[in-house]
């Protein structure tokens, strides 16, 4: 699996897994709208066409309102399927020791859009804070 390119939501998510004893599937699903978000700027051309795929939007329309779209999308998903959007044990106390496996895992394996720093990782962290 950590070969194959799986990104931040993937790293992050293992860390609610592996701390929390969250199931997997729904620890990577919580963070895959935030940390999509957190790259919406620098994949944009990939989240639009996501985004007309998938009947968001129609190709006419600019790529950053598409890429806007798609996100919302993913994020309105979740809800309809009613997962939990918060992970009510998290702590921020843990996120030293988590970011820190995180960016063993998705920095040294992973194709992503963009590193993340400490700071950008606390704050997609956040997001899921109770």
């Amino acid at each position: 699996m950590n070969k194959s390119s799986l990104g931040y939501a993937h790293a992050l998510g293992h860390r609610l897994t592996g701390f929390y004893d969250m199931p997997h599937g729904m620890a990577v699903g919580m963070m895959l709208p935030h940390v999509l978000e957190y790259n919406r700027h620098v994949a944009e051309k990939k989240l639009a066409a996501l985004a007309v795929a998938c009947g968001l939007g129609k190709a006419s329309e600019p790529q950053s309102a598409l890429a806007a779209k798609f996100v919302q999308g993913v994020f309105r998903l979740y809800r309809e399927v009613k997962l939990p959007e918060k992970c009510e044990k998290l702590r921020r106390s843990d996120y030293p020791v988590m970011i820190r496996e995180a960016f063993k895992e998705a920095n040294a394996t992973y194709a992503v859009p963009r590193y993340m720093t400490k700071k950008d990782a606390a704050d997609v962290m956040d997001r899921v804070l109770p």
